[in-house]
């Protein structure tokens, strides 16, 4: 099988935590290499981002990024809907002058919806679509410079015009059945994975029988990602010895500096770090100086870094939102907390499983055995027949 992949915004080579690049970027990037080494050739289209980007990525021998260039270097995802029409031709003339022939079309994002649509007419083939968050679920959160109803618009045509839809929970395709009266017949649920083996290695753990416990956050910096419930949560527990540590975001980008002004408000910045963003070949070795993750998201599709956190033994405690209760077992892996800014609710948790070694030792080792279900050996083959039964 020969794929082309639309991935407008989200270029799988780029550092993850900053900026938009999140959960979409590594599960572009880890799905491609997987479903590589299973006979499937990989072409990943996405937007030239900086002027030092190559034409084109060599990631393995059936893998490659291929940048187009549409637009400036400095422009946000926001913006890049006006240029989609161009950035669309200029694949269909990069394929043609290069003579690609595709078996599918897999586009991620709404944005890379509508140009996966435009190439699946011109190409007579079929076209997939994952969106990894829907406006009409997160709309009380956004703010961008393209307006709501261009965005919905552009997920109602991208939904009616694909050929299939992928999704990474129950929850996300109840929702695009609900709030965009998808088909059902149109649905495929396929979940993200983890090299549970990667997660699994034996780093220097920290000493868990302490007292002094650390909490640690993984991530892009955004509000919808609710870090300020967990710092009030923090302020709660004074007599508990609790750092949280933040990684991802820059450190003079505007939401860390509203983070960091919440935790003086506070009077708790001594007992917060912001590690910045955290290349991803180190994050094994970060979960396993953690005793918790947490995640106070107010939507996730999934919560990828929860399943990965999971994969190290980490018990987890994030909000019920989304899909997040599709990975996070609650009572069992970790706690489920509802509604997302309940910071008292929040405190209420970190204080029983900062003051319980056995209950997060036995979360954590439920949480490896759960998140094992998840590992990209399973999943890769799923996904591969997935794509076949589209072609």
């Amino acid at each position: 099988m020969k794929l082309a992949v639309i991935s407008v915004h989200g270029c799988p080579v780029r550092q993850i935590g900053l900026g938009s690049a999140g959960g979409m970027n590594v599960f572009l990037l880890e799905s491609s290499k997987i479903i590589s080494d299973l006979d499937v050739n990989v072409d990943i289209y996405t937007r030239h981002h900086d002027i030092k980007d190559p034409e084109i990525i060599q990631l393995t021998p059936n893998v490659r990024v291929i940048h187009i260039k549409a637009g400036g270097f400095d422009i946000d995802k926001e913006s890049i809907y006006p240029l989609l029409p161009n950035f669309a031709e200029k694949i269909n003339l990069y394929s043609n002058e290069n003579h690609l022939k595709y078996d599918l079309i897999s586009s991620h994002y709404w944005l890379s919806g509508l140009v996966g649509n435009i190439l699946s007419k011109s190409w007579k083939l079929n076209h997939v679509i994952m969106f990894h968050t829907l406006s009409l679920i997160k709309e009380d959160y956004i703010k961008s410079k393209t307006s709501i109803l261009d965005r919905k618009n552009g997920e109602l045509q991208a939904i009616e015009n694909s050929d299939g839809i992928l999704v990474w929970s129950e929850n996300e395709k109840q929702s695009i059945i609900d709030k965009y009266s998808a088909k059902s017949s149109k649905i495929k649920i396929i979940r993200p994975g983890v090299y549970s083996e990667l997660f699994n290695r034996n780093f220097i753990k920290k000493n868990h029988d302490s007292n002094n416990i650390s909490i640690l956050f993984v991530g892009r910096l955004e509000p919808l990602k609710g870090i300020e419930t967990v710092i009030k949560a923090i302020a709660e527990l004074n007599d508990i010895d609790i750092k949280l540590n933040i990684a991802g975001g820059d450190a003079e980008e505007g939401e860390t500096l509203r983070l960091k002004n919440i935790a003086l408000k506070y009077n708790i910045m001594d007992r917060i770090k912001f590690l910045g963003v955290i290349n991803r070949k180190l994050l094994p070795k970060l979960y396993k100086e953690h005793d918790i993750l947490i995640m106070p998201s107010y939507y996730e599709s999934l919560g990828l870094s929860a399943l990965e956190a999971q994969s190290s033994g980490l018990p987890v405690i994030a909000s019920d939102v989304g899909g997040i209760s599709e990975v996070v077992i609650n009572n069992e892996t970790g706690f489920l907390v509802y509604p997302a800014d309940n910071f008292a609710k929040y405190a209420e948790k970190i204080r029983i499983l900062s003051k319980d070694h056995n209950l997060r030792k036995s979360f954590g080792n439920n949480a490896r055995r759960h998140a094992k279900t998840f590992d990209w050996k399973i999943v890769g083959p799923r996904l591969v027949d997935v794509y076949n039964s589209f072609i």
